[in-house]
């Protein structure tokens, strides 16, 4: 398998020691998520998050191959599209949001 959900945001306070997940941007179990891209936006206080979105039978599970009906074929008909998205937030949403975090991460790795 060479999936890649979920994408989330999230933030760190201490220079990047710990991170804590804000919000999850897609989950969908048979889709990849890729190549994000990170721009704040000063003039509006916003955050806008560009990814690369991608079903493509041949990577799925076994277990979308399945739900969707490409266990014999690698046709993307039926499947929710591929492309690029783009997730925009307001930076008072994610500040909010910080002080209750959802999953912390470990410690980055010293440099």
């Amino acid at each position: 398998q060479n999936l890649r959900p979920p994408l989330a945001l999230a933030m760190s306070r201490d220079g990047g020691e710990t991170w804590h997940r804000v919000t999850a941007i897609e989950g969908h179990p048979c889709g990849q998520f890729s190549y994000p891209t990170i721009q704040v936006v000063p003039d509006d206080a916003s955050v806008l998050v560009a990814y690369t979105v991608l079903f493509l039978p041949a990577s799925m599970p076994p277990d979308c191959k399945k739900k969707y009906g490409k266990e014999a074929t690698n046709t993307t008909e039926g499947l929710p599209p591929s492309g690029m998205r783009v997730y925009g937030t307001s930076l008072a949403y994610l500040d909010d949001a910080f002080p209750t975090p959802l999953e912390p991460s470990p410690p980055s790795p010293p440099p």
